[in-house]
């Protein structure tokens, strides 16, 4: 029922937003992705008489096509003070709606403390780490295949899947890429580990030789900032976001849908994994990508949006002059 979501959404915090203002007289909002909270935080702005900036993190094509919410969703971000996405892909679907409106791009931060080198740890030089949801949107299909041709020409490479499903329908995708999986005769080389907590994620990072993302679609891609900064090399597809983080001195980029692109990047970065060293895998993920480096962006965001809001807020003209 995505066309009524934010009329349930502002009713549902709509009262613990007036508790906590009574509490706390916060001096703006930031809403993460536009609708449906951008929409329901442009409302609770006007209720407050506080600014609102907009974080977005998925593509507005195709979800804005459908006329019920892109005819609240554009109004909202129009409003907003500022606009920000986790990257120039997804900044151009936004423009896609917007025109040229002013979207800055800034990306999503990695935790250097959770996601670091092992210490002193062996890292297995044959396992192929994929972390993030279980779907065929994240193209898992796609590596399944090319892990027969990863398997015929590196025999002791093992694949393991971290992460699962939630609703019903990428569940079944989850049940049909296990079948797959068993299909293609991969037993044995291919394990599915279900979800695991962040630490267990971590340590499946710097463990593995390669951590891959085979997405068709991806806006961003934090497992593979992740991954680097836990100091392994990354094989990822050209599915929107990742192509802006992968340079050759960290991974690779292959085309989507392109099991044998796939496996050939895969096999390649095994077979060299001593030209990616780790620590210099480190230092590329968080000089860029560090919570605290992205901090201080939003930090100078809001500091330059209460500005703005002051001084218009001064030129407003007074009940009873």
């Amino acid at each position: 029922m995505p066309c009524i979501e934010h009329r349930t959404y502002e009713r549902a915090v709509k009262p613990l937003v007036d508790r906590l203002r009574g509490e706390f007289p916060f001096d703006l909002i930031h809403a993460h992705f536009i609708y449906a909270d951008g929409v329901v935080a442009s409302r609770l702005a006007r209720r407050y008489g506080v600014p609102f900036v907009v974080t977005d993190q998925a593509p507005w094509i195709p979800w804005l096509e459908r006329d019920c919410i892109r005819r609240v969703a554009v109004p909202a971000a129009r409003e907003a003070a500022r606009l920000a996405c986790v990257s120039g892909y997804l900044r151009d679907t936004v423009r896609h709606y917007m025109g040229e409106t002013a979207v800055e791009v800034i990306p999503n931060g990695v935790d250097p403390e959770t996601f670091a080198p092992a210490n002193g740890a062996a890292r297995d030089g044959n396992q192929i780490a994929y972390v993030g949801l279980v779907n065929m949107n994240k193209g898992i299909d796609t590596l399944l295949h090319a892990m027969t041709r990863v398997a015929e020409q590196n025999p002791n490479a093992r694949l393991v899947l971290v992460g699962g499903s939630y609703y019903r329908n990428t569940r079944l995708q989850e049940e049909r890429l296990k079948e797959l999986a068993r299909e293609l005769a991969l037993d044995g080389r291919v394990t599915f580990v279900g979800r695991r907590p962040p630490d267990d994620v971590a340590r499946f990072m710097r463990e593995s030789a390669v951590v891959v993302l085979p997405s068709r679609v991806e806006t961003f891609g934090a497992v593979l900032i992740e991954a680097l900064a836990s100091g392994t090399p990354v094989v990822a597809t050209a599915a929107g976001g990742p192509q802006e983080i992968i340079t050759d001195e960290v991974g690779r980029i292959v085309p989507t849908d392109d099991p044998e692109a796939l496996a050939d990047a895969l096999l390649d970065v095994l077979a060299e994994r001593e030209r990616f060293d780790p620590q210099r895998l480190r230092e590329y993920a968080l000089s860029r990508y560090s919570w605290s480096r992205i901090a201080e962006t939003y930090l100078e965001l809001y500091a330059n949006v209460l500005e703005a809001h002051r001084r218009n807020m001064s030129t407003v003209p007074q009940a009873g002059r």
